[in-house]
């Protein structure tokens, strides 16, 4: 009987001829990219070479870390690569758009903000939960905290008889009575520990734009901050047009490629399946690893 893994191994092959490259498939309508993920990529790609390899990615994210050892891993065994994007590539699965020397995406198929998420307990269970957001909510509270000094200043200026300094301390006084009980609420390990995670995903970033994208530190650093603080929230769509207006070259998919990809989003929708990777090396050619003779210590 034939199987989902199947017809998506059938499709990928289909899209190896037309695209004239391998073609390797990461599909997760649900479960987040995890180890188990590269340790199975790794096995699917072993010994296996390619000049161009094309990434079918769908995935709304998980571990930075996993998805970072994927791209070099798949790095390693092309020259090339471009991601393919059927429907979305989110959080962490954004990072593959840094890495790739092309971008196809249909007029639907969405990235988002390059934000790192973090395994947490919740009543016997585990949650992922959004580094990015609990900075959204220490800005909102800047703001506000901004707001409401600036205008306790203006109404005391204007409806009392206070100088700038005094309508200014009393201001501020108000300020922080107000904002003091919701910045209470926070975890400081928390935020450290979310702190921490989004420096990850801003390093990696970096490194595999200054690898690939050729980006001085200056131009990936704008980049890359751009995408982790640059929009207001976790499920914030990142287009294709957005991309491009961000300096990703990316295409629309042509007629035949086009044809695959809706294909492969019926799969989506349509599979009870949690993961599925395949991969369809053409051309084949074997990786020629090279052997780094070691140095033994010499005695003093």
């Amino acid at each position: 009987m034939r199987t989902v893994s199947d017809e998506l191994k059938a499709l990928c092959d289909e899209l190896a001829r037309i695209r004239n490259s391998s073609v390797v498939a990461i599909v997760l309508p649900e479960k987040p990219l995890h180890l188990e993920h590269v340790l199975k990529m790794r096995e699917l790609v072993k010994d296996e070479r390619c000049e161009a390899l094309s990434v079918v990615l769908h995935s709304g994210g998980g571990d930075i870390n996993a998805s970072y050892q994927i791209i070099e891993l798949l790095r390693d065994h092309c020259k090339e690569m471009t991601t393919i994007v059927p429907l979305f590539a989110k959080s962490a699965a954004t990072l593959f758009l840094l890495a790739s020397d092309r971008i196809v995406m249909d007029e639907i198929a969405q990235s988002g903000p390059l934000d790192t998420q973090i395994t947490e307990p919740e009543k016997g269970s585990y949650k992922r939960v959004s580094a990015l957001s609990t900075f959204r909510t220490l800005q909102e509270l800047q703001e506000f905290s901004l707001r409401t000094l600036d205008l306790t200043v203006k109404l005391l200026l204007t409806r009392a008889t206070f100088t700038i300094e005094e309508a200014t301390r009393h201001s501020m006084d108000f300020a922080v009575r107000m904002t003091a009980p919701l910045l209470s609420q926070l975890n400081t390990d928390k935020v450290g520990e979310y702190s921490r995670a989004l420096s990850v995903a801003k390093d990696y970033s970096v490194r595999l734009l200054r690898r690939y994208r050729k980006l001085d530190a200056r131009r990936g650093l704008a980049l890359v901050e751009k995408l982790i603080r640059g929009y207001p929230s976790h499920d914030y769509i990142i287009d294709y047009k957005e991309l491009r207006e961000l300096g990703f070259p990316v295409d629309l998919p042509g007629p035949e490629e086009r044809a695959i990809l809706e294909k492969i989003v019926e799969l989506i929708f349509t599979s009870s399946d949690t993961e599925l990777l395949v991969a369809h090396f053409r051309h084949r050619q074997k990786l020629n690893v090279k052997k780094v003779k070691g140095t033994k210590a010499k005695n003093a």
